[in-house]
């Protein structure tokens, strides 16, 4: 999304600025969680690296939102999409954390992908790009949409409910951050 961001963003971007932005959203996303579930496979807390049940996901979440509250607020300050992309990736962590302590799991790679598409349709449509230019590189993220869930439910790591569920709060997240924070 960061990528996508800074290659059709019309505002004028610093490299130093892409860069700090590409790799705290990285590490704070993808490299520290995975090593904290490496971590907790190896003590025993969890069974896989899949996290396949929601008590498994429980504890790697919450520290997920500690990280993305640190990259948002600590390192991120002045970036406008990384405040965009972490505090609704914030909140859709607490809201994953609070369905998952009370009721099943939820899609979360469906969540991050329906963000994505999500948040990068409405800043095409701020951006004021035409249709045309628009409508190929939606049905590209589309087919990538389509693909993850697919694969998801395939390999019978995720229900069409828990697919659902994690598409609308990702999706819903992005629009509420895109119209409530100030971008």
């Amino acid at each position: 999304m960061v990528a996508l961001y800074y290659l059709y963003t019309p505002e004028l971007v610093y490299v130093y600025e892409v860069v700090l932005v590409g790799v705290a959203v990285a590490v704070s996303t993808f490299v520290l969680p995975f090593l904290l579930i490496f971590i907790l496979r190896k003590i025993k807390r969890v069974d896989s690296m899949e996290l396949a049940t929601a008590d498994e996901r429980r504890l790697p979440i919450l520290i997920t939102v500690v990280l993305l509250y640190v990259v948002n607020y600590k390192l991120l300050p002045y970036v406008s999409i990384g405040i965009m992309v972490c505090l609704s990736g914030m909140v859709v962590a607490l809201i994953a954390t609070y369905i998952t302590l009370w009721w099943t799991k939820i899609s979360i790679h469906a969540m991050g992908v329906a963000a994505v598409l999500t948040a990068i349709f409405l800043l095409f449509l701020k951006w004021g790009y035409p249709l045309g230019f628009v409508f190929p590189v939606l049905v590209g993220l589309f087919l990538v949409y389509d693909l993850v869930v697919m694969a998801r439910m395939e390999m019978k790591m995720n229900t069409a409910v828990q697919v659902l569920l994690g598409t609308v709060i990702g999706a819903g997240m992005q629009v509420a951050a895109f119209y409530l924070l100030p971008y």
